[in-house]
């Protein structure tokens, strides 16, 4: 009977879990939007239970975690990266002091979601980026989404894409989080 119980509590809990990740995705309006987060957030998941371990899987090319428009990057709470599919000489370095064009500190941006309290913390950061073939820098906009791994290292996971139209729950989350 306790063995019941204890399996009925059980799927219940990863079903939250699901849901939640669902609400996470139903928030948006654009396909682009939903894919990055589903990207970020299936990957969180994955390093959740992985830990670096994943990052063989992230730096697959051709891979879902890896193509064409997205790819993801982690740093550790103190703004080191431990994880970059494109910029792999970025790794092991502690770039918390790294600005984007406007003087904006990018990855203390990106590193703020680890300092929530949430286990599942996320949020948005916008900066300029110019890529290693345009001429250009473009407006960038990522997800980043705080993981705990098994170890018990909280790093943040993200990533990235030029061409997002802004939706009303990014402006409502970076208000919100000024406030």
């Amino acid at each position: 009977m306790r063995l019941r119980i204890l399996a009925i509590i059980l799927a219940v809990l990863c079903s939250a879990d699901h849901l939640h990740a669902d609400d996470r995705l139903s928030r948006y309006m654009y396909e682009d939007t939903k894919r990055l987060v589903k990207l970020v957030e299936d990957a969180a998941t994955l390093m959740e239970r992985k830990g670096s371990a994943a990052f063989a899987e992230f730096g697959r090319k051709g891979s879902r975690w890896f193509d064409d428009q997205y790819f993801l990057f982690v740093y550790d709470s103190a703004g080191t990266s431990t994880f970059h599919a494109t910029i792999l000489e970025l790794v092991g370095k502690n770039l918390m002091d790294l600005r984007d064009m406007n003087g904006k500190p990018l990855i203390r941006f990106i590193t703020d979601v680890c300092r929530k309290p949430q286990q599942d913390a996320h949020g948005w950061v916008f900066y300029l980026w110019q890529e290693k073939n345009e001429f250009e820098p473009k407006w960038k906009s990522a997800y980043v989404r705080k993981v705990v791994m098994p170890d018990g290292m909280v790093c943040a996971i993200g990533s990235g894409h030029h061409h997002l139209k802004i939706e009303k729950v990014m402006v409502q989350e970076n208000v919100q989080s000024a406030v």
